[in-house]
């Protein structure tokens, strides 16, 4: 991928498509941790770590992550809070219930306007523990619970 110019890799050890299966803390951090050491010992390319778990964001930072890219927006308990002390960038993604859920009949009233609505709340949230706008990343969650016929 270095080769072929790309200038961030997202590492994630749990899938986020409809009906995975759920993974273990324990498992996701044997999957990401050994890759995000071993980049960062062979290349200075940007890292960002895919997840929703805290202890994985704070993990996966100290291994070298530059960025956390959170499905979830920073929703799990502590996840704000960690974020703030970890000081890294972060991206937000909006998507209507979980990963596991996204699919179930989305409505949306007006889809532009649901979202705006969202991450002014997740902004909020974030300034509110402590993250300054200025670390955010905003994603809208293409192909998160987003029919086609909608975009």
């Amino acid at each position: 991928m270095i080769e072929q110019g790309a200038d961030i890799i997202d590492i994630g050890g749990e899938s986020t498509r409809p009906n995975a299966d759920a993974v273990s803390l324990e498992e996701e951090l044997s999957r990401v941790i050994p890759v995000i050491e071993a980049l960062t010992k062979t290349t200075n390319i940007m890292i960002s770590i895919d997840t929703s778990k805290p202890e994985v964001m704070t993990q996966a930072v100290q291994a070298g992550a530059h960025i956390i890219n959170d499905v979830c927006a920073l929703s799990a308990k502590g996840a704000l809070e960690i974020v703030a002390d970890l000081k890294s960038d972060v991206c937000l993604m909006h998507m209507q219930g979980t990963p596991r859920s996204m699919q179930n009949n989305p409505v949306y009233g007006d889809v532009v306007e649901d979202i705006k609505y969202f991450f002014e709340r997740r902004i909020n949230a974030c300034v509110d523990a402590g993250i300054s706008k200025n670390r955010l990343i905003l994603d809208p969650g293409f192909g998160f619970g987003k029919p086609m016929n909608i975009i």
